[in-house]
Order: C-alpha cells, then structure tokens, then sequence
C-alpha cells in the first residue's frame, strides 16, 4: 500500500507550525485524501486525549498547590501558657515533703540532750557526819532527790539514778543538789564525784556536763579526808623471814609494832659478840651490819670464790 506524501504534513498542521499557504493547500489535500483525513482525526484525538490528562494533572497539582499555601498561610495557634501551672507543682512538692517531715518527726523519739537523762534519783547517807538541808541523817538513810530539792549536802553520799540502766556514784563534800532537764545538777559544788557501779553518766557540775567513768575520781578544791566513811584497821602485813645463820632455833616474831625488832634466842645467851640483825628504814629486806663480804647467809663456811 502506497502511503500518501502529505502524511508527514499532518502533525506540523496540527502543531500550526505550517505557513497559511501550506496550511491551505493542506487543507485542500485533506478535502480529497480519505487516509490524510483519517490520520489527521486519530492524530487529534490522541492530542485531545493527552491534553485532557495532562490537564487532570495539573489541576489535581494546582488544588494540592492551594491546599498547601492555604496551610502555610494558616497561622499556628499558640497555646496558652498557665502561669499557675508552675506554681501548682512547687506548692504540691512543698506539701508533700511537710507531710513526710511531719510523720518523721512524730514517730521519732526525742534525743537526749546528755548521756544519762534519769527518771529518779535516790540518795543514801554514808556516815554519821553526813547532813541534808543542815540537819543530821542516820546512817543509810535514803531520801528521793525529786522530793527534797534543791537539797544541800554536806558529807558523803551515794546516789543511785535509774533511767534506761542504772549509775551508783558517790558525792564527798558540799554542794546544792537537784534535777534540771532530767540531769543530776550539782551547784556551788565543792566536792569529788566517783562512779562506784553501773552505766556511764553525765551529771552537771557548775552549770558543766561531767561524764562519770568507773575509776575517775574529779578533785575537790579542799582535803575531804574527813569526810570518807570510817574503814576498819587492817592487821599488820607480815615482814618476811629472815635467815639464820647458827643451829639454834629461829627468832620468834611477835606483835608487829611501826618499828620491828627481832629477839634472837642465840644472842640471849650468848653474849654481845654476836649483835643483832638491824632493819634498814625505808626497806623491807634485814640487813646483818656484821656479816662480811663474800659470805653466803645460808651457809656457815665462807664462800669460795676461786671457781672450784
């Protein structure tokens, strides 16, 4: 089949790219051409078909395109700040940490100020010289602090304090005795203080806390000799043997007086040429003036000092 020469005529004259007289004399062509005319009908329906999307195209692109600057032209609105919201949380945190301040503090014992805060305080006179509010007391007689303070003291007293544990000490001297703040007080004190038995304590001594330890004795500004408790007599400690030299029987020792003296029997009948055995003072060894040096004092014969 022979194609027709116009044919490559048909798109430049649907592009109106042709010339008015070649676009006339197309015209023409067309009028007698079946195969230009058929061409040229396809050739527009395909350009019509191809228009019509490219302008669904463009239209969805240009709605999209409004639909955007619309958003973008749309002012964000800001949202408003609570000013109290800051405040709310500070005063619910301030609460909350009351609360628990509170809870812990009442379920929490109150600490002690000093070490031996009492609940009674007994005491007890040691000796006959012993007096309270200036009067005279029996010897062992007890008296509750809580019921005769301030008392003044004048002698030598044992205090028993029951608290947690119980404290023994002893007071030897003068002073104003009473309970400040559930602590043993000592005022215008003159007088020692010593831990006889029990816990650790603190009194107050002056308007000072003082710790009582067993062993520690605090020093009064005067001699308190006079005002210990009367103490048995010891008997006299034994001096120690001393040896003798001769076959006779040993001395007798009788009733040790501040100056011993040693009775030797062989001395007695003998004469002055054996003399007695002296004490040195200030010693506790006898000491024999007359034996020589070299002699042993266990042995008659003289020590032989040559090795053999």
């Amino acid at each position: 089949m022979n194609r027709c020469p116009e044919n490559d005529k048909i798109l430049l004259f649907c592009e109106h790219e042709l010339s008015d007289v070649e676009r006339s004399q197309f015209e023409l062509h067309l009028k007698t051409c079946a195969e230009c005319r058929r061409e040229l009908e396809q050739t527009v329906a395909d350009d019509a078909l191809l228009r019509a999307g490219i302008d669904e195209a463009f239209a969805r692109h240009r709605v999209s395109n409004r639909i955007m600057a619309q958003i973008r032209n749309e002012k964000t609105a800001t949202p408003v700040a609570d000013s109290h919201k800051g405040w709310r949380y500070f005063w619910l945190t301030a609460f909350a940490l009351l609360t628990i301040i509170t809870v812990v503090s009442l379920y929490t014992p109150t600490p002690a100020k000093y070490h031996g805060r009492v609940g009674a305080v007994m005491l007890q006179a040691l000796n006959e010289k012993s007096m309270l509010q200036s009067e005279k007391l029996a010897v062992d007689q007890v008296c509750d602090l809580a019921t005769v303070e301030p008392a003044k003291l004048d002698g030598c007293f044992l205090f028993t304090v029951t608290s947690g544990q119980t404290s023994v000490f002893k007071m030897s001297g003068q002073a104003i005795a009473r309970i400040n703040q559930g602590l043993p007080e000592f005022t215008d004190a003159k007088a020692t203080f010593e831990l006889v038995s029990g816990a650790i304590i603190t009194i107050l001594v002056n308007g000072s806390p003082l710790k009582l330890e067993r062993k520690t004795i605090i020093p009064a500004p005067f001699n308190t000799s006079d005002l210990a408790p009367d103490r048995p007599d010891l008997p006299s400690a034994h001096l120690p043997s001393v040896a003798s030299t001769s076959c006779a029987s040993d001395a007798i020792i009788d009733c040790m007086s501040e100056t011993p003296c040693i009775i030797d029997n062989s001395a007695a009948n003998a004469s002055a040429a054996t003399p007695a055995v002296e004490a040195v003072p200030g010693s506790a060894t006898w000491v024999d003036p007359t034996q020589p040096p070299g002699k042993n004092p266990f042995a008659d014969e003289p020590l032989k000092l040559d090795g053999n």
